[in-house]
């Protein structure tokens, strides 16, 4: 990881006028096992300018409970593959339970990756996840078929789904996301 990535994000952040709160930097167990003193001043610098950061791949490497503890996450995602270990063996369902509740005391949120059914939806809200994710909701989809729905289910949203923004301010926020076309342009920052 390099040193000046929290500069280089926080660069594109005011370059494209993208508010903090619409980004979210996914960060793997491996990064956070392999270059721990970066990872740590990077994560500090993008925490204190308001942007949310979550442990991605939760369980699926090195699952250090020191990271939940020490590091300025605000979400754990929980790896695809312990929650289909977890749908189809008991013992892995009983440690799927007591990490959500273990990240939820925490007071962080969790979100559960590879969500394939209606059955697994439906069980990990029970569970208490907070998000989920998964071939069940969406296959990944372009960038363009992504602001169209958005675009689309924005007029659908009732007042109390779009507080605390307007939905003026939300479709700004995807205008703002539509204007990043050029990844090269980006590199370059």
């Amino acid at each position: 990881m390099q040193e000046i990535l929290a500069d280089q994000i926080l660069t594109i952040k005011s370059l494209y006028k993208l508010p903090s709160s619409i980004i979210n930097l996914e960060i793997t167990e491996t990064a956070v096992a392999h270059t721990p003193a970066i990872l740590l001043k990077n994560m500090e610098r993008l925490s204190k300018a308001g942007i949310e950061l979550s442990l991605d791949d939760y369980g699926s490497g090195y699952s250090n409970m020191n990271y939940l503890l020490s590091l300025p996450f605000k979400m754990v995602k929980i790896d695809k593959y312990i929650v289909w270990a977890a749908h189809k063996d008991k013992r892995a369902a009983t440690a799927l339970a007591y990490t959500i509740k273990m990240i939820k005391a925490l007071e962080m949120s969790v979100l559960a990756e590879g969500v394939e059914t209606k059955e697994q939806a439906d069980w990990l809200t029970e569970l208490g996840c907070d998000y989920l994710q998964g071939f069940y909701f969406s296959k990944p989809i372009p960038k363009d078929d992504f602001i169209a729905v958005m675009k689309e289910n924005s007029k659908n949203l009732t007042e109390e789904e779009k507080a605390p923004a307007s939905e003026n301010e939300f479709l700004k926020d995807i205008e703002a996301i539509d204007g990043i076309d050029d990844v090269e342009e980006l590199e370059e920052i």
